[in-house]
Order: structure tokens, then sequence, then C-alpha cells
């Protein structure tokens, strides 16, 4: 099919390796990601491929790309053009890996049997390895002596790019490649935010998966014709190539595409919707923005590395669910209407409503100005630690640190593994944080209110979900509530007039109110009560079992220098931090729970929260389990003077006397620590 500015074909990848063009990836473009289950299934499927049947071949969808001028000056010299792909980079990128792994399975393969006897199945070795070679490192066939990765990052600064190249040059081309391939084939760590981890990962699945086609081979002749029908049947692999003359042409496909059921994540859409809104301005700046708020969801900020470490080093660095921000994003911008013409926004539907929203040049400039920030502020809630970002604090910096003061609660949240309040939490803050048109360019509200609110809120789920472990559908509909009627307060044109301005101010301000009386309400039409609360702390208990080392949602732990917890201990360890609030670990010395009362003496029962409280690490092994008598003042150190009933120890100290502590902190825990 060929027509204005659009040309379409079947080919298969041996055609896309000798088409003569360099490929790119745009900057706005996500990184490599196919997981062990991708990659599985694809070679399966290439396996399956009868290279002695001539219908034989494996079909893996369509590659979208637009003409892109050339890479730098030494492409355009040698007239090798580029072209960007817009879609299918995921699976051309996992082509051209199982052929760096191939070619270099070869090469191996070669160099080690030519120390041996020879064979001729050596020279078909080197004869494969040269073939593939030069398709993934090919020369301009208008200039032989330059060459260039056939597929490659359009910015220097993408974190693949390193991997990526190297990979694609081999053993051949790569001065440094014995380094490179050593540490390729011995790294063992597990975690993703090593730059190019899972094109490395891809890499050794794929020479894992070669390894067990040659395993029972024996002679180089065996394991050549092993390797040589493998790339055939990978050069077999069939593709739809569109190719267009630009970027924004490009993009109107991709999204044709889609709406006939190509999968696509709602960012992946969002993106490409305001691609098409920018026919006449630079892509510069949505590059940019996009890539930032991208990493700023994924918890690997790149302007991290432009400042101080000092502030930002307990930031959890989490991994943010990119829909369940871009539906707050909606909800707060009033995308899906307010009041009785509110809509209910989904993972299903959220594109169509940023779709109908950013329709005209204003919108999307609007959104594309305000995307970054609004993504530091979503972030907040579930790493309030990030709020040390220059840009988000520096409104607090002469304030006595009152952004500091939402880590707490948010952090305590967190820990509990409460989400409903997310949307509401984000709405919140962005009205402490952002500045208002006609409010001396201060935001409507001041941070200490969003402090207040979320003690309130800690408060109220630790009764709620912590300890009663009650449903949560009257509180989704109560943070619903309140996030419907404050967006239609900030929808509402105040036109920077004081007293419309102050209205708002104070309307909001009775919305928190009722929020809080909805929440009081609640507790109470569940039988939340002194006496309930009394019985249910009591049953409070530590659960011995294997110690936890994962961090995620931990923050309130790891900042205190605390031993992350697991299961039940996690609200153990923060109920008995409640009673200690001041106390503080070290780095490899942490706090963890202890038994006043032996637990090797005792048994079970000394688990009872009235024997527990905490201690560093270093003075639990140092007190072992010496008696309660010779401890005492030891422990009393680690306690605060203002609470002496909660830790009356006597030399007496038995299950009967937990009992007693526990109710006393539980009188305390209801009538002062968690009362609203």
């Amino acid at each position: 099919m060929s027509g204005k500015g659009i040309d379409s074909n079947i080919r298969n990848v041996l055609e896309f390796l000798d088409d003569g063009y360099a490929y790119g990836i745009p900057d706005f473009q996500r990184s490599y990601a196919w997981g062990d289950d991708n990659l599985d299934d694809f070679f399966k499927d290439i396996n399956n491929i009868d290279i002695d049947d001539e219908n034989s071949y494996h079909f893996i969808g369509s590659i979208i790309s637009y003409d892109d001028e050339y890479r730098g000056s030494g492409d355009r010299d040698a007239k090798v053009k580029r072209r960007s792909i817009v879609d299918g980079q995921q699976r051309i990128t996992t082509t051209l890996i199982l052929l760096c792994a191939l070619r270099d399975f070869a090469f191996n393969e070669a160099v080690k049997e030519s120390q041996e006897d020879g064979d001729e199945g050596v020279e078909d070795l080197e004869i494969l390895f040269d073939d593939v070679d030069q398709f993934l490192y090919p020369s301009s066939k208008f200039k032989r002596k330059h060459r260039y990765p056939k597929l490659g990052h359009n910015s220097d600064k993408a974190k693949d790019t390193v991997t990526l190249e190297y990979l694609l040059r081999g053993p051949k081309n790569n001065t440094a490649w014995n380094e490179f391939y050593k540490d390729l084939v011995s790294t063992k760590s597990n975690n993703k935010k090593i730059p190019g981890f899972t094109l490395k990962n891809a890499y050794k699945k794929f020479t894992s998966y070669i390894e067990n086609i040659v395993s029972d081979l024996s002679t180089p002749t065996q394991k050549a014709d092993a390797l040589i029908s493998l790339r055939n049947k990978i050069y077999l692999l069939t593709y739809v190539d569109i190719k267009l003359n630009d970027i924004y042409s490009a993009y109107n496909i991709f999204m044709t595409l889609n709406d006939r059921g190509v999968p696509l994540t709602n960012a992946d859409l969002i993106k490409s919707h305001v691609l098409r809104k920018m026919h006449d301005k630079s892509l510069d700046s949505l590059s940019v923005v996009w890539k930032e708020t991208m990493s700023i969801l994924s918890g690997a900020y790149s302007k991290h590395a432009e400042e101080s470490p000092d502030g930002w080093v307990s930031s959890n660095k989490g991994e943010i669910d990119e829909d369940r921000f871009f539906i707050a994003y909606a909800r707060v911008f009033g995308f899906a209407g307010v009041g009785d013409s509110k809509k209910t926004l989904n993972q299903k539907n959220v594109f169509r409503y940023y779709e109908k929203a950013l329709s005209n040049e204003v919108s999307v400039d609007k959104f594309i100005n305000s995307i970054e920030k609004e993504a530091k502020i979503y972030r907040l809630v579930h790493d309030p630690n990030f709020y040390v970002d220059s840009e988000i604090s520096s409104n607090d910096k002469s304030k006595k640190n009152q952004m500091g003061k939402i880590v707490d609660p948010l952090s305590a949240l967190n820990l509990m593994g409460i989400k409903q309040h997310a949307t509401f939490a984000y709405l919140l803050l962005r009205l402490c944080i952002n500045s208002h048109k006609g409010n001396s360019e201060k935001p409507l509200l001041g941070i200490k209110v969003a402090v207040d609110v979320f003690n309130m809120l800690e408060k109220f789920h630790f009764l709620y979900n912590g300890l009663f472990k009650m449903p949560t559908n009257a509180i989704v509909r109560i943070y619903d509530k309140a996030v419907d009627r404050i967006t239609m307060e900030t929808m509402e044109d105040d036109e920077g007039n004081t007293d419309r301005i102050n209205k708002k101010k104070n309307e909001i301000r009775g919305i928190l109110k009722d929020m809080e009386n909805d929440f009081k309400n609640l507790l109470e039409k569940r039988g939340v009560d002194e006496d309930n609360f009394i019985e249910k702390f009591k049953s409070l208990k530590y659960v011995e079992g294997k110690r936890s080392t994962a961090l995620n949602g931990q923050d309130y732990f790891t900042m205190r220098s605390f031993e992350p917890a697991s299961g039940d201990n996690r609200i153990v360890k923060y109920v008995l931090s409640k009673y200690q609030p001041n106390l503080q670990g070290k780095p490899g010395d942490f706090v963890n729970i202890e038994h006043i009362y032996p637990r090797s003496l005792e048994g079970e029962v000394a688990d009872n929260i009235g024997n527990l409280m905490l201690l560093p690490e270093s003075v639990n092994q140092k007190l072992g389990n010496s008696k309660v008598k010779d401890k005492i003042s030891t422990l009393m150190k680690f306690y605060n003077n203002d609470t002496p009933e909660i830790f009356e120890i006597s030399d007496t100290w038995g299950p009967k006397l937990f009992e007693v502590r526990a109710e006393k902190m539980a009188k305390r825990g209801f009538n002062v620590i968690w009362k609203i």
C-alpha cells in the first residue's frame, strides 16, 4: 500500500537488516521493557518456524517509522539516513538482541574450537559470525569504512544507549568488549534500576536458550548447523513495515492501529494524542517534559543527579502506577466533569477524557507546562521524602520545615497499605504547593492544613484499617465526595478577586472539616469505642518468623533506621513507635522489637504487646536472655519520661503484668495517641 506520505509493505527481518537505514528510538519512547515471559514466548515462536516450509513464518506485528534526517555528520557524509520508530521498538530491539547473542555465541565457539583439533565447522562458525555482524553493525553502502549501529537512541542520555551500542558493536568492533562482556555475563544483580538491565537480561536469557540448543552437540559442524538454522528462522520473522514522512503522520497511524485493537498503555496514548496536537511546534519541550515525568513516576528522577544528595537520600525511589497518576490528574482538573455531571474514571476510559479535554492549543500547552510538577506532587503521596526536591520545597524554607511534617503521617499510611487516600492527598497537596493567581502568588492553603489533615487520616486509618480491619467501600465514598466538592470549588473562576478567593478558602476548609466529621461518624457507626479498642489492642502480638528485607512501603521505618518488618509485625512495630517517639536507630544498628520477658523462657505468651518494646539491635544483642531485673535500668533509657506508667516493670514481671501494661497502653492510645 502506498499513498500520500505513506508506504506500507510486508517485509521480513532480513530485508529490514539489509535496507541501508539506521533506525532510531525517539527520546520520549519508553526504555526497553521485555521481561522473561515475553522473551520465552518470543523464542518459542521462532523455534516453531519450519525453514523447509516456504509458507512457515512468524508475524511480529507492525513497525511504524518516519524519516528523521541523519544521526550525525558521519552518517550524513556516508548517506546513512535515519528512520525513527514510533511503534514496534520493543519487538525490533528484542530481535536484534537475539541476533547479538547468536553472533557472539558463534564467535566464542569458533575461538574455543580453533584452539583444539581442527574441524571445518570452525570456518562455518566464523562465516556465521561475519554474516550476522554485518547487519548489526553495518557499513554504509556508499562509504564502506563508515560503520554504524543498526538501532540506537536518538539521545545519548537515554539510559540504554551505551548498553545497546556495545551489544550491536560486538567483539570485533569494540576495543572495550572483553571488559563489557565479562561484566555482562558475571553480573547477577536483579536491580532493575541499573542502566541497561533489561537489555542485559534479554541477552543473557537468549544466550542461555542458545546454549541449550547446542548442549547435546559434540562437533563444531553440528553446532554451526544448529546456529545457522536458528539464524534463518530469525531472518524469516515477518512484519508490516509502515513508513511515513514525518512524526505527526506516524503517530496518526499509530493511534489508528490502537483503535483497531493493538494494546497500548494510557501513557502511550496520551503522549501520542498530545504529539498530534503540536503540528507547528518544536518537539523538544514535550520530549524533555515527558521524559522527566516518566522518570519521576518510575522512581528514577534524573534531576537528582544535579542536586546535593543530602536532602533526597531517603526518597524511596519506588515505581508509581502511571495510570493511577493520569486518572488522579484528570479528576483534579475536572476532565470527567464534577458534581451531577461527573463520570467515573478508570483505566479503560481515562484516555478518552484526555482526548476530549486536550482538544486545542491552549489546553495542550497547559498540560505540557503542568504535568512534570503535578507528577512530583503526586509522588509525594507515595514517597513523601521526595518533598525536598528544590521546586516543591522552595516556598517552605523559611517556615520551620512545615513541608517535612507531611512525611510521618503519609509514610504511616503507606506502611498500613492504604491507597484510597491517594487522589485526595494529591489534590490537597497541590492546593498547599501551587501558587494561586490573585493570592499574592501564594498557594490557597498553608502546608500546615495538609499536615493536620494527614495526621487525622493516619489516626483514622490505624483505627479503621490497621486495628479493626474493616471494609473500605465507605471510605472510598467519603474521599470521592471530598475530591468532587473541592474540585468544584477550585474550578470556579474567582478572577483574582480577594473576597472570592477568601470565600473559596473557607469553603475548602469547611469541606475538610466535613470529611473529618464523616470519618468520625463512620468510626462511631462501626462501634470503634474505648472498650472495643482496648480489646483489639490487647490482641496485638509479635509474630515469630523470617525477618523481612523488603523496603517497599516502609519509609516510616527506614527513615528511623528501624529494621523492615513483615506481616502483622509492621503494625506492632508501628504501634510501639508511638510510645517511643524519640527512638532512632543508626545505619548498621537498626531498631527492632524486644521482648522484655525473654521469649525463650515464656514462649508465645511473651509475644503479647504488653511485653514488647523497641531497642537498637546492639542493645538487644547485649541483653540477650538476661533476667528482667538485670535489664530494667537499661530498658528505661529507651522509654519516654512523660509516660512512666507505661513502663512500670518489676522483678516479678510475668504474663499477668503483660496484660496490665497492655491495657494501660491501650487507654493512652485511644485517648491520646490516636484520638481524632
